[in-house]
């Protein structure tokens, strides 16, 4: 994951981050009232998709692979993804087995995404 290396050589906020996830809670933790962009420098996850633990809004851009989900929904609150990433996944683009009462938003409006399965059909569309 080396855009994680490279944060952490930017800021200092950024240390001690093992995974995907570790970093979108710290970046959820700096507020989750506006929209944040999240700019993929072509991360590859081979083990454990990144779950994400509080309601936000996110736009998606640059290029992320996945052995598994590209996202789990780890809270019963509301996500809204605009998605103008490359996103390629072996499983679903989001899991959300955890969160059965969550509502999830999946906007694409660039990139592409190629999936083994889709899980729109369980998820709450608005």
């Amino acid at each position: 994951m080396g855009s994680l290396r490279l944060w952490r050589k930017l800021d200092r906020r950024w240390e001690n981050l093992n995974s995907l996830t570790d970093a979108f809670n710290k970046i959820l933790s700096f507020g989750t009232d506006t929209n944040i962009n999240i700019n993929f420098d072509n991360v590859n996850i081979s083990s454990g998709a990144p779950k994400l633990t509080k309601g936000c809004e996110l736009t998606l851009k640059g290029t992320y692979t996945s052995a598994f989900e590209a996202f789990i929904i780890g809270s019963d609150d509301t996500f809204i993804i605009h998605n103008e990433a490359d996103i390629t996944t072996k499983s679903y683009v989001i899991g959300r087995s955890s969160a059965p009462e969550s509502t999830v938003i999946f906007e694409q409006s660039g990139g592409t995404v190629g999936v083994s399965r889709w899980l729109f059909i369980c998820m709450k569309m608005m």
